[in-house]
């Protein structure tokens, strides 16, 4: 990895532990470098937000990108999305999803952040919305459900899911939790 990799990487880290409360320097000591350095790649603050937001998101778009061609059942490409959240936050310390984080300190970020993550979560929304409307169309589902609703209530019950993890869910509760809401689909 060069060296903006490698910022980014460590600005991944502080955002999902203290969100927006860190600074140049906590990266500086993470990476090994002066904060001259970073100030060189990232000028400000809001562009290091940006750019390291930018990266997380595309690398969950190119996950959920991937179940159109690598998962075979509606059902499956659910799980595939239900994971993302569930492996984020039960193998890492319990930190929270980079954009759950960002989302908590929504006044501190830029315009240009937040669009971003307005964006984001509408394309998870459509994306639900789309793997619902597949599972309808096979015969999987059953068409009495509305599959903007479902996608409403599948994102926010992943994202709560995750938050509640912090004080006392376990991973078998955020399990149980979703093969409800896929059997709510049958």
């Amino acid at each position: 990895m060069n060296t903006k990799d490698n910022i980014i990487e460590a600005a991944i880290e502080l955002i999902r532990t203290k969100g927006y409360g860190w600074s140049y320097e906590d990266v500086s000591s993470i990476v090994g470098i002066r904060k001259a350095s970073i100030h060189y790649h990232f000028p400000t603050k809001d562009e290091l937000i940006f750019s390291v937001t930018k990266t997380y998101i595309g690398g969950v778009k190119k996950i959920i990108e991937g179940i159109f061609t690598d998962t075979s059942t509606s059902e499956d490409k659910l799980w595939v999305i239900a994971n993302c959240y569930k492996s984020i936050f039960f193998s890492s310390d319990h930190k929270l999803c980079l954009c759950l984080k960002l989302s908590q300190d929504l006044s501190s970020l830029s315009a240009e952040t937040k669009e971003e993550l307005q964006e984001f979560h509408s394309y998870i929304q459509e994306v639900l919305q789309r793997i619902v409307k597949e599972g309808i169309s096979t015969g999987e589902f059953s068409g009495e459900i509305d599959p903007a609703i479902f996608a409403n209530l599948f994102f926010s019950t992943c994202q709560g899911m995750h938050i509640l993890g912090c004080y006392y869910l376990n991973e078998q509760e955020f399990v149980k939790s979703i093969n409800f809401l896929v059997s709510i689909l049958n």
